[in-house]
């Protein structure tokens, strides 16, 4: 009926947007289900995460001499510390 075509005119809109690996002549599973629907919200969530997190880490640097990493951490707005070897959480890292 009506609600088959558009359900299947949408999930070919969202395949488009969001291409999918799959074997050949494997169809793609029509998004007629909740279960499925949560599954692809959460790969767009992550696809917008990764695109997020690389236009942060590949953003010019201001400091070309300071160490890539330290960078890449700063870009991120995270801190580095460096454990006391006698910390719960250096005991716990070493474990």
């Amino acid at each position: 009926g009506p609600r088959a075509l558009i359900l299947a005119d949408l999930t070919n809109r969202f395949y488009t947007m969001v291409p999918h690996s799959i074997p050949l002549g494997v169809p793609l599973p029509v998004l007629d289900n909740e279960h499925l629907i949560e599954q692809k919200v959460d790969l767009v969530q992550s696809l917008m995460d990764l695109e997020v997190s690389y236009s942060v880490v590949s953003a010019p640097s201001s400091n070309g001499a300071a160490d890539p990493v330290r960078v890449h951490y700063d870009k991120l707005r995270c801190g580095l510390s460096v454990l006391d070897r006698s910390s719960f959480e250096f005991q716990l890292i070493e474990e």
